[in-house]
């Protein structure tokens, strides 16, 4: 196990020689760190220019992962640290280009006000966030989910500009399988304190998600979250877009993300039982008119679902003290057995060879109820 504090000093750094060679010369203050499980991320002032945030990607992994010694100790990560920011395909580096290449094609996303050394800077982004409208007006839930779904259909007209820059990394599956495909899965579970109920629920995804690979690649935006999607000025402007993941995958990814993502706000955020029940009905008609009509696609969205559910529930579980992870993480982690009871209800009967929609319907009543 790391500390935090052990890898402040060397990205810290990192940030301020990296302002330093995109504005000579101009003063940089950062804020405090930004609550991220995944990267190290500080607002930043810039004389002259307007408030940025800088990310930093240690290694290409999760900063949760790191902190628990997947590449060793404070030693060896923060020597391993100089050389992959310089590499020009570090993960950061890719997410700039996509961030330019969906500019240039019209999604709107966040503006790269630089990139260099491994950090990237994009301008900040003001008001609420998807999240944040979905859990204060969930009757318009659907109007907005509608927004973001219009918005990404744009999406395949990257394609020729992605080439080496995707991040595969993102991917529902791919997480899935570095987490649990390894040595010690049994353990990384046990930490999470819910290992019992979730072991049997990930034996079960295991065995059924080789259906997952039978479905042609489509690009996908890859890191879709609400708390990812800003509405500036109000339900009025349209969703900007920020931490990109673009990737060729599973054609109903981002969908399962952001119904996972959704799920997860009506099970353990703090909105009461009558706004996570409409939550719940407006999330669900809007898979019913944009998601899958076929069996394989609905069985495909449930266990693409499922999947990032535990994903992202095991790294909130999992993070080590002293990180900051957000208020919503805390509340998923304070609802950690509620969650864990839906998954396993979820899972109880997860045969692939199971009517769909009875699936499917399954599902929606085990998340109604834990929403309850």
């Amino acid at each position: 196990m790391i500390g935090l504090d052990d890898l402040r000093e060397p990205l810290d750094l990192a940030i301020h020689s990296s302002a330093g060679r995109l504005w000579p010369g101009a003063g940089v203050e950062m804020g405090e760190l930004a609550p991220s499980v995944t990267s190290y991320v500080r607002p930043v002032r810039v004389t002259g220019l307007a408030p940025m945030y800088a990310k930093v990607s240690v290694l290409g992994s999760s900063l949760v992962s790191v902190l628990r010694g997947v590449h060793g100790d404070a030693v060896r990560v923060a020597a391993a640290l100089p050389v992959y920011l310089a590499e020009a395909d570090c993960l950061v580096a890719r997410e700039a280009a996509q961030l330019r290449a969906l500019a240039r094609v019209g999604v709107p996303v966040c503006e790269v006000a630089g990139q260099a050394g491994g950090v990237l800077f994009t301008r900040a982004v003001d008001g609420p966030t998807l999240a944040d409208l979905v859990e204060v007006s969930p009757d318009a839930a659907g109007d907005r989910l509608l927004a973001v779904t219009a918005e990404l259909s744009r999406l395949p007209r990257v394609a020729s500009a992605l080439g080496p820059v995707a991040i595969p990394e993102r991917d529902i599956v791919a997480i899935f399988a570095r987490k649990f495909d390894r040595g010690g899965a049994r353990e990384y579970l046990a930490a999470t304190g819910h290992g019992a109920v979730l072991e049997p629920v990930v034996a079960q995804l295991v065995a059924l998600r080789g259906v997952l690979y039978e479905e042609p690649r489509v690009l996908q935006y890859g890191d879709l979250k609400p708390e990812h999607v800003f509405f500036p000025h109000g339900f009025a402007a349209r969703p900007v877009f920020v931490d990109p993941g673009v990737m060729a995958a599973h054609p109903w990814s981002d969908l399962a993300r952001l119904t996972s993502r959704i799920g997860l706000l009506a099970m353990a955020g703090r909105a009461p039982a009558r706004v996570r029940g409409v939550m719940v009905d407006e999330l669900v008609a809007h898979l019913h008119s944009f998601g899958p009509s076929d069996s394989d696609g609905v069985r495909d969205l449930v266990l693409l679902w499922l999947m990032d559910t535990v994903n992202i529930l095991t790294t909130y579980c999992t993070a080590p003290e002293g990180l900051p992870v957000g208020r919503h993480a805390v509340e998923v982690r304070a609802a950690a057995e509620v969650v864990c009871g839906f998954l396993a209800e979820a899972t109880a009967e997860l045969p692939v060879r199971q009517q769909s929609r009875v699936l499917f319907a399954r599902v929606v009543a085990a998340l109604a109820g834990a929403a309850r």
